[in-house]
């Protein structure tokens, strides 16, 4: 039987970080391993002082903690044991034995984007939390959520932007008909980000995408199933901020992302990471998940005025 923890009669949730960079030390945070100084120098002062205003010293995440590191580079996995005491596994199976959940917090393997190198933690049944950088490699995303969804893996491939929708409509109860968005930055990248808000606020599936930009920005017009429609501008090379506007029947409310929602979003996304683990069910459905990557990869062909499909995707 396997070593556990019992906290208010539940089993303590034993979660590795595979592979470390510098927001693994912020992710960390939320699982009692707060270091301010490496919290202000790899997340900002700013969210290092709202750690303090919120939790007080308290953990978040009480009935979960991070066990174990791995990553391909030794300097990097010590310099995180070192830092939080936590040992480093010197091999993938290793790493594996008895957890339940695995984040890592940017693409895994020894090359930065070898997702597939997680494929082994897929096969042990571990629930996972993934970039979303991994929509660049759709095809290999598609192979994981089928193996994902025959080992009961539960895997979590969201942005923290998806959980300020509900910051975006405080004050509002009534449905939303549309949403626009409009940033700086390329589709897979902050677009994915926003992607992942748009579809959180419209709570339905997108049909189709039309671009109706040029070569100096996106402008992604998304059709849902139901007729509504949401539009996603991404002007590129452009350090834009991130804007918001949400319109319900009778009511219309803006916000403007500026980095100060991050910490209530972070808290909310481990919290789905948490419940998914209890549930085996993925925080977003595979197919949704799917057709996000679908409408990025249209959006960087730049092919406009042409209306894209984006359905057709069962695990």
């Amino acid at each position: 039987m396997r070593e556990c923890w019992q906290i208010r009669d539940r089993i303590m949730k034993r979660i590795g970080i595979h592979r470390v960079d510098g927001r693994s030390y912020w992710f960390a945070g939320y699982f009692g391993m707060f270091d301010r100084e490496l919290m202000i120098r790899y997340a900002g002062e700013g969210r290092a002082k709202r750690f303090d205003e919120t939790f007080d010293g308290r953990v978040p995440f009480p009935e979960a903690r991070i066990v174990k590191v791995f990553d391909p580079d030794p300097v990097a996995a010590g310099q995180f044991s070192d830092t939080f005491h936590v040992p480093v596994s010197s091999s993938l199976e290793e790493f594996a034995d008895g957890l339940d959940g695995v984040i890592v917090p940017f693409p895994a393997g020894g090359h930065a984007r070898d997702y597939g190198a997680i494929r082994p933690l897929v096969e042990r049944g571990i629930s996972l939390f993934l970039d979303r950088i991994i929509l660049e490699q759709s095809d290999l995303l598609a192979e994981l959520f089928k193996l994902a969804t025959r080992k009961k893996a539960p895997l979590h491939v969201t942005c923290f932007l998806r959980y300020v929708a509900d910051l975006v409509t405080s004050g509002h109860n009534t449905p939303v008909k549309t949403v626009t968005v409009s940033s700086g930055g390329e589709p897979v990248g902050y677009g994915a980000d926003l992607l992942d808000l748009i579809d959180e606020l419209m709570a339905g599936e997108i049909e189709s995408v039309e671009n109706a930009g040029d070569q100096s920005r996106d402008v992604l017009n998304l059709r849902y199933s139901d007729g509504r429609s949401a539009v996603l501008e991404l002007l590129h090379g452009q350090k834009k901020p991130m804007v918001v506007t949400v319109q319900g029947e009778g009511w219309e409310q803006l916000m403007t992302l500026d980095g100060s929602q991050n910490h209530h979003a972070a808290f909310r996304q481990f919290d789905a990471l948490i419940r998914s683990i209890e549930t085996r069910i993925p925080p977003v459905p595979y197919e949704q998940v799917i057709r996000h990557a679908r409408v990025l990869h249209f959006a960087e062909r730049q092919v406009f005025g042409v209306k894209e499909d984006v359905t057709d995707y069962r695990t």
